[in-house]
């Protein structure tokens, strides 16, 4: 299992340039910032997910190891450009 490039915790002070993460995670950060209560986040590069679809898979127990026995995990799409057609995503906040 290899390493990815550009998995970002989602902190405090985190800041995730969208054309490198996405929108979507862009403003899940921007949210964290605004101190609302947004849950424990990790964003992934728009590059790791195009290395996953080649097969590069990230270790992910190592991954998953992060969030502890929280029992719930989300993954939500962040596409690099907005306009791509997917579906809108309300975030569950608070």
């Amino acid at each position: 299992m290899s390493q990815l490039p550009h998995i970002q915790r989602l902190g405090k002070d985190t800041k995730v340039p969208t054309v490198i993460y996405g929108a979507r995670a862009s403003r899940l950060a921007k949210l964290r910032r605004l101190g609302l209560p947004v849950p424990l986040a990790y964003a992934v590069s728009v590059e790791a997910v195009r290395g996953i679809a080649a097969g590069h898979i990230p270790d992910i127990a190592a991954l998953l190891a992060h969030f502890g026995d929280r029992g719930i995990v989300s993954v939500r799409s962040s596409p690099e450009n907005r306009d791509w057609g997917g579906p809108e995503t309300l975030l569950n906040v608070g």
